[in-house]
């Protein structure tokens, strides 16, 4: 099962970095809690592959991915480089490297001119981004910037607050955050200043962390 713990690694990697709770410190050292909570997320992902992973083989087949990781499953083709049917550690890795890649630097990414501008064209390699092409580019000169992308996220990141924030009060209580299991399970880790309640700023703190 060597590379069954190393296809955990990588997706504990993915997971994390979704979760925007990467364990990095500004010296690139992770400090003793930040390697605690890693290991725990860790350990816990372990637990879900090994009971994904039903044939022992260290490698997820589709009807595997299927059963126990739906997450993965979503994106299965996308891994699977080769075809066939088998997610490995190298197509985790690949896949963990594009997807570092693409979220720390989108106009990198997409900017294949290197104009400093997404064009319309280049944004269909990016789906979701295509599809909200005219909505995000708010100056209609049929470009993207850095600025309207921020400025994007901004948005989305603040609609998703006030969805979370039902009382409208400008943070999201205990009460409020236990819909959404990933954020109740991170509450007091978010939490700062420990008064029972999570703040814009708190959660860009932890992104940021």
């Amino acid at each position: 099962m060597k590379s069954g713990k190393l296809i955990v690694s990588a997706l504990t990697a993915t997971l994390l970095a979704g979760f925007g709770l990467a364990s990095k410190a500004s010296d690139g050292a992770a400090s003793p809690d930040r390697k605690a909570r890693h290991e725990e997320m860790k350990a816990q992902m372990l637990e879900k592959l090994k009971a994904a992973d039903t044939n022992g083989d260290g490698m997820i087949s589709r009807e595997e991915a299927n059963a126990g990781l739906p997450q993965l499953a979503r994106h299965f083709d996308r891994i699977d480089t080769d075809n066939n049917g088998l997610i490995t550690m190298q197509e985790f890795e690949a896949a963990v490297k594009g997807l570092h890649g693409r979220r720390h630097d989108v106009m990198k990414h997409l900017d294949k001119d290197g104009d400093g501008l997404i064009s319309r064209d280049e944004a269909q390699a990016a789906p979701r981004l295509a599809k909200h092409f005219d909505q995000i580019d708010t100056n209609k000169d049929g470009f993207l910037s850095k600025d309207e992308l921020a400025a994007a996220r901004t948005r989305i990141k603040d609609a998703i607050f006030a969805h979370i924030d039902t009382d409208a009060d400008g943070r999201i209580s205990r009460d409020e955050a236990a819909g959404f299991p990933r954020l109740a399970r991170h509450f007091d880790q978010i939490d700062a200043n420990k008064d029972g309640y999570l703040t814009k700023e708190e959660l860009r703190a932890a992104h940021s962390r």
